[in-house]
């Protein structure tokens, strides 16, 4: 991995006739006037009072040498027009402490061993050793906080910018490290445990065929009134998620025994929904992978054990938590009357969607004598504890929900049945029925039969729950986050039918 060492004269020098032609194009413009001066002021009166410690320190450099600086490139003011000069910044929707998915990571790795993007690894400290070999650059990098954890992705040909943006980096006291012909894994590393992303915004930068997110919302104004580039409805299918997964679904907004539902029938899945966030017995400090498992680790930096599970499983997992995260949606798998299957892109065709998808069949199967139009099972409480002096265990609460439509279409629970799960156990032990149509229920319900029917989402629901607890509070999982996010989880098939 080559460590970037360019003078200002020499990183000028790569890109002195673009500069010129940027110049030339700008020159009846800036005549008389002190040029790094307006062009300073015109970004400060689009950006609003300076903010940004880290554009901040580079941008009177970059200006200096013909690029702007913008904490948004999909702003209004800046993405529209196409851009003379080059433009360097961030986007709003990727925001600081946002992980990339498996997606993305696969994505950019193919782009960059295909020699079409190639990324700055920037440490945004002053503090950090002037040591610059590989792993002491890694080690840095991964003790640092996210928003010091910077890598710019950009369009290859556009080299000769990036190397002014190092040379302004290592000016202000930076760390860097041009990412251009490395070994993948060593750039796939960096880019899965990046802090901020920022983008490189030229004309053939948005000319250019990628699906690397820094380079293809590039020119992508922001909707109005509005950062992001994309409309509330619309998000789901711009960051990429298939369009055939179950429609939005919060488990809350179906109410409970004692709160009514505010959310249509016809929106609710036929099916499973994940949402609860798990009650851990101690505070998490950080979340690791040592190649066979997940480990926690509590703030006395003791490392517990999680239950055996194939980790492909928990890697679908993980990503079906992060997608949820990025849709604001805890439905899993919908089946309708017809048997078309809607399933969360993240578990499609993978061992934990083949064993939900036949877990959404069951209730059914079990209760056939009341007057409703779905199913759906729903986590209510998840728990975390120590089992010994090295190993975790959960137990967790679920619910088998029926479901029929009120005169305005809202969802009505008409009966509920409640089980509860134990890790060590792995059995579901059925506890009470509620509802308006519980006592319609057959005396002779096999509650322990639909409870065995449904272990494996309860036994998901424990890992869902704990893994969306280290999401929602951004604990630390960096090391060997890498090699975690590279696991095939692929399994059984998932059809588009039933």
């Amino acid at each position: 991995m080559p460590v970037v060492s360019n003078t200002w004269n020499n990183a000028r020098s790569n890109v002195v006739s673009e500069i010129a032609a940027s110049n030339f194009k700008l020159g009846l413009v800036l005549i008389g006037l002190g040029w790094s001066a307006m062009a300073f002021a015109a970004e400060l009166s689009i950006l609003g009072p300076s903010s940004d410690p880290l554009l901040d320190g580079l941008r009177t450099a970059l200006l200096s040498q013909g690029m702007l600086v913008s904490q948004n490139l999909n702003a209004r003011d800046t993405a529209g027009p196409r851009p003379d000069r080059p433009r360097l910044g961030g986007f709003s929707d990727l925001p600081i402490g946002s992980f990339p998915g498996t997606d993305e990571l696969l994505n950019w790795e193919a782009e960059f061993q295909a020699q079409q993007i190639a990324a700055l690894a920037i440490i945004a400290c002053a503090d950090c050793s002037n040591d610059l070999n590989e792993q002491s650059f890694i080690f840095n990098w991964l003790q640092r906080q996210a928003s010091q954890r910077v890598l710019l992705s950009y369009y290859r040909e556009e080299l000769g910018w990036a190397e002014l943006v190092a040379a302004a980096a290592l000016d202000a006291g930076f760390l860097v490290k041009h990412l251009q012909d490395d070994n993948v894994s060593i750039a796939g590393e960096l880019y899965a445990t990046v802090g901020r992303r920022l983008g490189l915004d030229t004309r053939r930068a948005r000319a250019s065929k990628s699906d690397v997110p820094e380079i293809k919302f590039l020119g992508q104004r922001a909707r109005r009134n509005s950062d992001s580039i994309f409309r509330v409805m619309d998000r789901r299918r711009g960051l990429g998620v298939a369009k055939n997964e179950p429609a939005n679904f919060l488990n809350e907004s179906l109410g409970d025994e004692f709160t009514q539902s505010t959310i249509r029938e016809v929106i609710v899945p036929g099916g499973v929904a994940l949402g609860e966030t798990a009650k851990v017995q101690f505070e998490i400090s950080a979340l690791e992978f040592d190649g066979r498992g997940l480990l926690v680790v509590d703030q006395q930096s003791k490392r517990w054990r999680l239950p055996t599970q194939d980790v492909s499983i928990t890697k679908s997992l993980f990503d079906f938590v992060q997608r949820s995260a990025q849709l604001r949606s805890d439905a899993i798998v919908d089946i309708d009357g017809e048997g078309r299957v809607r399933i969360s892109s993240s578990l499609r065709n993978t061992e934990a969607g083949y064993e939900i998808m036949q877990a959404d069949i069951q209730p059914f199967k079990f209760v056939r004598n009341l007057n409703v139009s779905k199913s759906v099972v729903i986590d209510t409480f998840v728990s975390w504890k120590t089992l010994n002096s090295a190993d975790l265990f959960f137990s967790s609460e679920y619910e088998v929900r029926f479901l029929s439509a009120d005169n305005m279409r809202i969802a009505q629970t008409k009966a509920a049945l409640v089980y509860t799960y134990d890790s060590i156990e792995q059995t579901s032990r059925y506890t009470e029925a509620w509802g308006p149509s519980a006592g319609r229920l057959s005396e002779s319900l096999d509650t322990a039969g639909l409870g065995g029917s449904l272990n494996k989402v309860a036994e998901y629901s424990g890992w869902v729950a704990l893994l969306r607890t280290i999401e929602e509070t951004d604990i630390n999982f960096l090391k060997g986050r890498y090699q975690f996010m590279k696991i095939d989880s692929s399994g059984r098939f998932t059809p588009a039918r039933y």
